[in-house]
């Protein structure tokens, strides 16, 4: 698996070294304002306008008990071995542009991860230590065709991966790698129960630290160097 990068506030990388994972509910995404590179209204989310649902206009199906962590991953094209020993991690300017804009309000440091085989080992070791569902995997960006044949479907084909790691192709620069949480709501015979429901906007989640597979660095420097890693071509290592 491909090396990943998480940019957030000082305090968020060193949580997350420290085995501390933190997850916002997908609603936030959906409803954020003001912030062209997060916001997206249908982000983990299908267009309902197509499904003839009673009462709904325009609306959106999801499970909004769907929590998030996403990441900046690193594309094949975007790693050059350099030696049996040496790889270099380049971000291409189109994400790196992105990069910047979430880093505004940070420190201006971000996380490697340079193991995330072994990430997702420990966080799917937790999540199953607590019978959680989990989920992981790239995003995948679709253009508007494809996004309008997921409004085609019917509701029972629509999975909920689809739902998480779908985005439109306007997003693509973001390279998303995500890590998931997904919960069931008992809303019984009556959808009326969902008003009385309080979903939490975030969960945190402990697990095994991850300081011996990640590194904190400044991101400005790894835009303009490439990062390199020394190891092997399996990107294990410093």
């Amino acid at each position: 698996m491909l090396p990943i990068l998480l940019v957030a506030k000082d305090a968020y990388l060193n949580s997350l070294q420290s085995g501390n994972v933190y997850l916002k509910n997908c609603l936030y995404y959906q409803q954020l304002e003001g912030d062209e590179q997060r916001s997206d209204k249908y982000d983990s989310a299908i267009p309902s306008k197509l499904f003839s649902l009673p009462n709904v206009s325009n609306g959106r199906i999801t499970n909004p008990a769907v929590y998030i962590k996403s990441f900046f991953q690193y594309k094949p094209e975007n790693i050059k071995i350099l030696s049996e020993t040496q790889i270099a991690l380049c971000i291409p300017d189109n994400s790196a542009k992105s990069l910047k804009e979430f880093s505004k309000n940070t420190e201006g440091n971000a996380l490697l991860i340079w193991d995330t085989a072994q990430f997702i080992d420990r966080f799917a070791m937790r999540c199953n230590d607590l019978k959680i569902k989990w989920l992981f995997d790239s995003v995948k960006y679709i253009d508007n065709s494809q996004f309008a044949y997921l409004e085609s479907m019917t509701l029972p084909n629509i999975s909920e991966r689809r739902m998480v790691f779908t985005k439109r192709k306007r997003y693509e620069n973001q390279q998303e790698f995500r890590i998931a949480v997904s919960f069931h709501i008992d809303i019984g015979d009556s959808p009326e129960k969902v008003k009385g429901i309080k979903i939490p906007e975030s969960i945190d989640l402990s697990m095994k630290e991850i300081d011996d597979i990640s590194s904190i660095v400044n991101l400005q420097e790894i835009i303009d160097e490439p990062m390199i890693l020394l190891g092997n071509k399996d990107n294990k290592g410093r």
